[in-house]
């Protein structure tokens, strides 16, 4: 099926793919760690690895890592017997946290444990986020590269300034810029859900975008690139074979870095903030 391009008259909001997500409530356990940089004067990068839970970053006007954690009371229970043994299993996190050169690192690969994280970072940071079964990832008032994979959640990035690559297999994605990088190209990709990116109406920018089963949406002025350049073919061993490319592309504010949008099962929004 032929995707089109439809443009719409009024703003459309990021909060409405990300209603009432929740973080750090209903626990019984709280913990907070300060991770000082090796040279707070420098940007730095905070990279996670996390199986369960949700994660929030967030930048402040700080000059260390603040680490936010909260998770039910750690527990520890006896299950039947097997082959004469029993299994001894607990709800524990099994957080780490260390700091090398500005490059904060966190893992927490537990299966079981149920817990959620927050983390501080001052707001010239770039992140690298990897989470398996999150409800939420978020981010907010971060200034830097970042990169986010949540395979079991959604994405959703507020007040952000620089660039980002974000894919997900199941959840939305919402992001707000308040300044892109000029020169960077970002993607945004997941399987099940929709892609709604607010950008300030300035941004010069090449759109490749596509879904399956769903629409595109903007409220931007773009020059669409021509059919015929949606056109391939080729000629192996006798055979003729014409594809048509089922992408949209165009150029926003004269064209630049390619911006990324791709679903299988969901819509696209682009627009102005």
């Amino acid at each position: 099926m032929m995707n089109k391009i439809k443009w719409i008259t009024s703003l459309l909001v990021v909060g409405q793919l990300m209603l009432a997500q929740t973080f750090l409530q209903a626990q019984t356990v709280q913990e907070q760690i300060a991770i000082p940089l090796s040279n707070p004067a420098k940007p730095g990068t905070l990279k996670v690895s996390m199986m369960q839970g949700d994660l929030l970053v967030k930048g402040y006007d700080g000059k260390e890592v603040v680490l936010r954690v909260e998770m039910p009371e750690v527990k520890t229970s006896i299950s039947q017997a097997k082959n004469g043994l029993r299994k001894i299993s607990t709800n524990g996190i099994g957080l780490e946290a260390r700091e090398q050169n500005n490059v904060v690192y966190i893992e927490s690969m537990s299966h079981n444990g149920e817990g959620n994280i927050e983390v501080l970072v001052p707001r010239n940071f770039s992140l690298n986020l990897h989470t398996v079964n999150g409800e939420m990832v978020k981010v907010e008032d971060v200034n830097g590269e970042i990169v986010v994979d949540n395979v079991n959640g959604g994405i959703m990035l507020k007040d952000v300034q620089g660039s980002a690559v974000l894919n997900t297999v199941n959840g939305d994605i919402g992001v707000s810029f308040d300044k892109v990088s000029p020169n960077a190209p970002m993607a945004f990709t997941n399987l099940n859900g929709d892609v709604e990116v607010a950008l300030p109406a300035s941004t010069a920018f090449t759109v490749k975008a596509k879904t399956e089963h769903g629409e595109v949406y903007t409220d931007f002025d773009m020059k669409l690139r021509q059919d015929k350049e949606r056109v391939k073919t080729s000629d192996s061993k006798g055979v003729y074979k014409v594809k048509i490319e089922d992408w949209v592309q165009g150029d926003v504010n004269g064209g630049g870095p390619e911006y990324l949008f791709k679903s299988l099962n969901g819509d696209i929004l682009i627009r102005k903030k």
